[in-house]
């Protein structure tokens, strides 16, 4: 096993996860926002309050971003995207995973809950917001892409970031 290392992603980062990003990322980017992995992975980036890379061995694995909804609000938007590095190294990726998220989410302090959402039939990310504690909500959202999601949300003291 390999550790995964973490720092505040530069636009190298992103540039660099666009290029190699995950299929199912990809799909969940342009069913979701209508933009392709150069465009929303740069406006994933631009949007956050904190955005951090996670690499392991040198490679890029993921980048984690959180932003605040709101000046007045306790909730935020946190989210992760990931290269094809991920499918070669899943077992690194699932143990560093949560240091990144708790990195991200120590980005906004005062900040409790988390959420976003996710596409209903990307398997492997609903699986893993699930390890990872996430509270899945009934409400889904059509979006004129195509995309069927459904809300998550993941909170400081109901998350098992192990």
């Amino acid at each position: 096993m390999k550790p995964i290392t973490f720092e505040r992603a530069a636009p190298a980062d992103a540039e660099e996860l666009a290029a190699d990003l995950r299929d199912a990322d990809a799909e969940e980017m342009r069913l979701h926002l209508g933009f392709g992995p150069a465009e929303g992975v740069a406006l994933s980036c631009f949007a956050s309050d904190a955005c951090f890379a996670g690499r392991c061995g040198g490679r890029l694995f993921a980048l984690f971003g959180v932003s605040r909804d709101s000046v007045l609000a306790d909730t935020g938007t946190v989210w992760a995207l990931g290269t094809r590095s991920i499918d070669a190294s899943p077992r690194d990726f699932l143990r560093g995973s949560p240091a990144g998220l708790r990195l991200a989410m120590d980005a906004l302090p005062d900040v409790e809950s988390f959420g976003n959402w996710v596409l209903v039939r990307n398997g492997a990310s609903v699986r893993w917001l699930r390890w990872l504690g996430a509270c899945f909500h009934p409400e889904t959202l059509r979006t004129p892409f195509g995309g069927r999601f459904c809300r998550f949300t993941l909170g400081r003291s109901t998350c098992a970031m192990r």
